[in-house]
């Protein structure tokens, strides 16, 4: 049996580095402007999910940045191995 934890981070502003070092992310924009992760555009209520298979660790170093006008909110879940 894999042990795990679950991991949930609230961003408001543009980060250069979001490390993942994780088996699976989920970005979800629950803001009211645009939130890129790199160049792909995530609208507001919309996410972007990557998962893993076992044993996998993804150890993307992600960059964020928000367009448009609105409140400016990203949730991001990990899936941390223990």
């Amino acid at each position: 049996m894999q042990r795990y934890r679950v991991e949930i981070i609230q961003y408001t502003n543009n980060q250069n580095k979001i490390f993942s070092d994780c088996n699976s992310i989920t970005f979800i924009n629950s803001g009211a402007s645009n939130a890129l992760i790199g160049a792909y555009v995530i609208a507001p209520g919309a996410f972007l999910s990557v998962p893993g298979n076992f044993s996998e660790i993804d150890v993307t170093q992600y960059s964020l940045s928000f367009s448009g006008a609105g409140a400016n909110n990203l949730t991001v879940i990990r899936k941390m191995y223990v």
